[in-house]
């Protein structure tokens, strides 16, 4: 204060006449307001006297600046010292002196906050006469407090006023000194302004004088939104393009693009003002913002040039926002979808799967119709649309293959869009796709796997080359997902591919395994070229008689491989299908035993009605000893044998092999 408090420039001037500073402190608890007059009266020359209030940074919001014009005194002598010790309140009201406003006011505040920020020297000529002290006062009241208590402006006719080294924001000058106006290499070196700008004045700086004419709705959003901790002349530019660019309703540029433009300049770090472009783009209280912000506007700017770095972590709800302009305006989302690049960032693909998933079956129909192209690109860019069934019913293979075949595009987007192809059973394109992109048929079984795209999943697994089918799942396996769709898909002789650790996690579904798969299982296992063998199709013939009766198409399953293995048609089916495997497969028949119900051992024997393996289990049980119900069975089952010599054979095989046999030859004798 001891240095800021003494001018040059004051000593010379009219004892009547003070120059004003106004100036924070560096513990920024107070801000400095002052006026100083030359002292003659003094005998020692270029002495002044300076009266300096000290206002309290916490009391700034309470009064007009300009109030305080009429708390100056010039001081008399050291003899009034006293006369300045006593603290003064701030008004409750009390109506401040109405300044005139210059013509040069737009310029200059256009010079005063755009970024880069640099001192600014306004020429007093350019004032045309006007009070400067309550020209400054008036600027500065328009500042929210925090800005104000950062602001440093004063009158310097000749000599450049500096605090701690540096040119304060803005001097009115008359005829500067060049030497006390130079910035160094530190600071921008600063703006001169003389007169006013004929052309190109920005909206927001003519909002900022109608405000000073008159205090208004801008006012009110600068002093909502204006940071608090910190800030700078650039906020104020900020808010006030903000506020400009959203009242405007024939601006060149779009709120949005303003609004980013904005943020990018003034904010570029994430986290900065995050208040700020919340309330921007989230609409913020109704009372301070002059209007919505168009959905169509911030999309634009979004699907042209990105997600800016200033908004990264903002919740702008693109995805919601594009959705809901299909439905208001189709064809301005079909505008859009042109200003998508081919790569596109995170946002954009928000803004293409936000329009995608607006789309209604009738307008991807029009679409494909109208304008192929765009649609074509809209699939390009968006996981979403290319995976939509509507669309792959609906687009011509000629037409639109060619715009959406590059087997470079993102293997999501074509994951996707083979998925919307299985749902559509749109032949054309899943024929294309498998025999185009070098990893389509791996897509495929990726699908399957997962329990994805299983329509029709036999026609399209018998295209699939087996080999490559097998070799997949020896690298990804086991998934018994697919293994059940092979099942469906395969003749049970092809089944012998398939790595033994799909059959085991197969079975090892247990209840889980369908009775239709167990039933394909089965009669796979049945196929001897399957080399599943005889102890697994006994496992599982007793499996699906643990589950009988069974579902309708697991039976219809079952009767049917049965009457084309060549079962006669009154058979029951599982039991007739696992006695041809047996005969057909040379399996030893003493495996049978070890099927547990009696019932279910019966209906193989009588299935057997040549009676094949009742002779080989009688050549191979010799005289082993059987349980009497086995063995009556089988003697049962010998008995009912179209060919005689299959009793002869056990009479000469195994007479002794049940203790009451010699009985029963007598009988049958």
């Amino acid at each position: 204060m001891l240095t800021m408090s003494d001018s040059p420039d004051a000593a010379g001037r009219d004892p009547e006449h003070s120059l004003m500073l106004g100036y924070p402190l560096p513990s920024e608890s107070y801000f400095v307001l002052s006026r100083t007059w030359a002292a003659p009266e003094v005998d020692r020359p270029g002495c002044v006297w300076t009266h300096s209030l000290l206002i309290d940074q916490r009391v700034q919001a309470e009064f007009d600046p300009r109030w305080l014009l009429g708390l100056f005194r010039r001081p008399n002598g050291v003899s009034d010292a006293s006369l300045y010790e006593k603290p003064i309140a701030s008004p409750t009201n009390g109506k401040s002196p109405e300044p005139e406003l210059p013509e040069i006011l737009a310029t200059l505040l256009w010079t005063l906050y755009q970024p880069p920020l640099a001192p600014v020297d306004l020429r007093a000529d350019s004032l045309k006469g006007l009070d400067q002290q309550l020209f400054m006062l008036t600027l500065w009241g328009q500042q929210w407090p925090a800005l104000r208590s950062r602001f440093s402006f004063g009158q310097a006719p000749r000599v450049g006023r500096r605090l701690d080294g540096t040119l304060l924001d803005l001097q009115i000058t008359e005829r500067p000194q060049k030497g006390s106006w130079d910035s160094g290499k530190g600071p921008a070196p600063p703006r001169t302004v003389v007169k006013p700008v004929s052309d190109g004045v920005p909206g927001w700086s003519v909002e900022l004088c109608e405000d000073l004419r008159q205090a208004g709705p801008i006012r009110d959003y600068l002093w909502s939104w204006g940071p608090s901790k910190k800030p700078q002349r650039s906020d104020l530019w900020a808010l006030a393009s903000l506020f400009a660019a959203r009242a405007e309703r024939k601006a060149v540029v779009s709120p949005a693009e303003t609004a980013i433009y904005v943020f990018e300049r003034a904010y570029p770090k994430p986290g900065a003002q995050a208040r700020l472009k919340r309330g921007v783009f989230e609409d913020g209280p109704k009372a301070v913002l002059p209007g919505p912000l168009q959905d169509a506007d911030l999309l634009a700017a979004i699907a042209a040039n990105g997600m800016p770095a200033s908004l990264r972590g903002i919740e702008l709800g693109l995805h919601d926002r594009s959705k809901r302009l299909v439905r208001l305006d189709p064809a301005l989302a079909l505008r859009l979808v042109e200003e998508i690049p081919s790569s596109p960032d995170e946002s954009q693909r928000a803004v293409a799967e936000g329009i995608s998933d607006g789309l209604t079956k009738t307008e991807i129909a029009r679409w494909s119709r109208e304008d192929p192209k765009s649609l074509a690109k809209l699939v390009n860019r968006s996981s979403v649309l290319a995976g939509h069934i509507d669309l792959w019913k609906a687009v011509g293979f000629r037409e639109f293959w060619p715009l959406v075949k590059s087997a470079r595009a993102a293997r999501e987007r074509r994951r996707a869009m083979l998925l919307g192809m299985l749902g559509a059973h749109a032949k054309d394109f899943i024929e294309a796709a498998f025999g185009s992109w070098p990893d389509g048929p791996e897509i495929y079984l990726e699908l399957l796997a997962e329990g994805k795209g299983t329509w029709h999943s036999d026609e399209y697994l018998r295209e699939l080359d087996r080999r490559h089918t097998v070799a997949w799942l020896r690298n990804n396996g086991p998934v018994p997902k697919l293994s059940v769709l092979i099942l469906e898909a395969w003749k049970p002789k092809h089944l012998a591919g398939l790595p033994g650790s799909e059959w085991e996690a197969m079975w090892e579904l247990g209840e889980n395994l369908s009775d239709y798969h167990l039933t394909l299982y089965f009669i796979a296992a049945c196929e001897p070229q399957s080399r599943l063998g005889a102890q697994t199709s006994v496992d599982i013939y007793q499996a699906l008689r643990e589950r009988s009766p069974l579902k309708p198409k697991a039976a219809k399953a079952l009767s049917k491989a049965a009457i084309d293995a060549g079962a006669s048609s009154g058979a029951e089916p599982a039991a007739a299908l696992l006695d041809i495997a047996f005969r057909d497969g040379g399996w030893s028949p003493l495996i049978l035993l070890e099927i547990d119900e009696p019932a279910a051992l019966e209906a193989v024997l009588v299935a057997d009605g040549s009676g094949h393996i009742v002779a080989q289990l009688a050549k191979e049980l010799g005289n082993t000893e059987l349980p009497e119900q086995t063995a009556q069975l089988i003697f049962d089952a010998a008995m009912r044998a179209e060919d005689p010599g299959v009793l002869r054979t056990i009479i000469g095989a195994g007479r002794d092999f049940i203790p009451w046999f010699k009985n029963a030859v007598s009988k049958v004798r």
